[in-house]
C-alpha cells in the first residue's frame, strides 16, 4: 500500500489541511494517451488534485509501435491540483468529455472542471443546497448531483461544452425527491429510450417508525430528469451512503452500503429485488470494478476494509483488512490496474491499495 500525504494549502495567513475527501479515476481522457489518474476533491482547500496513478507506462518505437512497458516515476504523485468552490465534496469523472464535475457542498453549486487543460471549463453552476454525490452518463454528457439539504436532484447538461463555439456557462434543472439524498450511480442503459437511469440514495420517514432506507430511481433519458415510472422501488435496511452500478452482471445491478446496518445491499431496479451481504462496522463509502465484479467497501469504525465477490451467486464478503483512518473515506478502483483510491481525511492523506483478485 503507498499512503501519499496530502499538501496543506494556505488561506490568507492561515495553512489549511487539504482535507480529502471522495476520488474519481479516469484512465484515458479525450484525445489523451492511456494514463491512469486519479482526481481527489479537498474539502479543506476548495480544490481537486489531479494524482498520477500509471505504476508502468507504455513504451511505442519511431514507427508508433508498442513495445512493452517501463516504470512511472510519477506513479502516486500531484500532477496539478485546479480550484473549485466551497467545501468541495463528490466527484465524478467523464473521460470522453476530458471533464470533472464536483459538488460544493457549503456552496450550493457545481464546478465543471477541464481535467485536460487543468482549469475550471465554465463558472460554477447553481444547483441544490448541500450538494453531495455526483455521477455522469458518459452517453448523454448528463451530470446528475444529490443535493442533500434541499431534498433535490440537479441535471447538468455538459454537451455544450462541446460545441464548436463552447458554452461559457451551464444551467441546472432540479426536482424534489425523498429525504436526504446523498449519493448516486447511473445505468446508462436503462432510462426512456434506454438513455439512463439514475439511482439515488435517501430516506424516508413514517410516523413513529425509525426512517427507512430507499432507492429512489431518476429517469434521466430527456432533458428534464423525473422519478421514474417503469422502475421498481428499492429498500435498505438502514440508510443508504454510497452507490454503485455494476454491468459485469446480469441483471445489472446497483449496490448500496448502508452505515448503521453495516451491509450492502444488492438492488435490480427492474424487479425491486433486494438481497444483503454483510461487512465492516459502519460502512461509509464503496467502489466497484466492474472488469472483476469485486467491490471494496471502507468500514470506518471497524477501521477496517471488505472486499465482495458479486460474480458469485449468492454475493459474499470475501476478506477483510484492517486500515486505520476516520469517518470520512472517499474510495474508487481502477479497472485496469485494480488498484484502489482512498481518500483518508483523517490522516490528510491518499492511499493506493492493490485490490486482492
Amino acid at each position: 500500500m503507498l499512503a501519499q500525504p496530502h499538501p496543506a494549502c494556505s488561506t490568507g495567513t492561515t495553512t489549511q489541511n487539504a482535507q480529502p475527501s471522495s476520488v474519481a479515476i479516469a484512465d484515458q481522457l479525450v484525445r489523451q494517451p492511456f494514463h491512469p489518474i486519479a482526481v481527489v476533491t479537498n474539502s479543506g482547500c476548495d480544490s481537486v488534485s489531479v494524482i498520477d496513478i500509471a505504476p508502468q507506462l507504455p513504451v511505442y518505437d519511431t514507427s508508433g509501435n508498442f513495445t512493452g512497458f517501463t516504470s512511472n516515476a510519477q506513479f502516486g504523485t500531484v500532477l496539478n491540483t485546479v480550484p473549485t468552490g466551497s467545501a468541495p465534496q463528490g466527484i465524478a469523472l467523464s473521460p470522453r468529455l476530458g471533464l470533472a464535475v464536483v459538488a460544493n457542498n457549503s456552496a450550493g453549486t457545481a464546478s465543471i472542471i477541464d481535467i485536460v487543460n487543468f482549469k475550471q471549463a465554465v463558472t460554477d453552476v447553481t444547483v441544490g443546497t448541500t450538494p453531495t454525490g455526483v455521477a455522469i452518463n458518459e452517453g448523454t454528457g448528463a451530470a446528475v448531483i444529490a443535493n442533500t439539504a434541499s431534498n433535490t436532484v440537479s441535471q447538468i447538461n455538459l454537451t455544450p461544452l462541446l460545441a464548436s463555439t463552447p458554452a461559457t456557462s451551464l444551467t441546472s434543472t432540479s426536482i424534489s425527491i425523498d429525504l436526504g439524498p446523498i449519493a448516486i450511480a447511473i445505468d446508462p442503459d436503462r432510462g426512456t429510450n434506454n438513455r439512463g437511469l439514475a439511482v439515488v440514495t435517501a430516506l424516508q420517514l413514517f410516523s413513529g417508525q425509525a426512517p427507512l432506507g430507499v432507492l429512489d430511481a431518476i429517469d434521466i433519458g430527456n432533458a428534464t430528469p423525473a422519478k421514474s415510472t417503469s422502475a421498481a422501488a428499492g429498500v435498505t435496511a438502514a440508510a443508504p451512503t454510497g452507490i454503485v452500478f455494476d454491468s459485469s452482471v446480469s441483471p445489472a445491478l446497483f449496490y448500496a452500503v448502508s452505515s448503521l446496518g453495516n451491509l450492502v445491499t444488492a438492488y435490480n431496479p427492474d424487479t425491486g429485488l433486494t438481497s444483503n451481504v454483510r461487512v465492516g462496522i459502519n460502512p461509509t463509502s464503496l467502489a466497484i470494478n466492474p472488469q472483476t465484479g469485486g467491490i471494496m467497501t471502507v468500514n470506518s469504525t471497524s477501521q477496517t476494509i471488505s472486499i465482495i465477490d458479486t460474480i458469485s451467486n449468492p454475493f459474499k464478503t470475501r476478506r477483510t483488512f484492517g486500515i486505520g483512518g476516520s469517518a470520512q473515506f472517499g474510495v474508487a478502483i481502477d479497472q485496469f490496474t485494480n488498484l484502489a483510491v482512498i481518500a483518508d481525511q483523517a490522516n490528510n492523506r491518499v492511499l493506493i491499495f492493490p485490490v486482492p483478485n
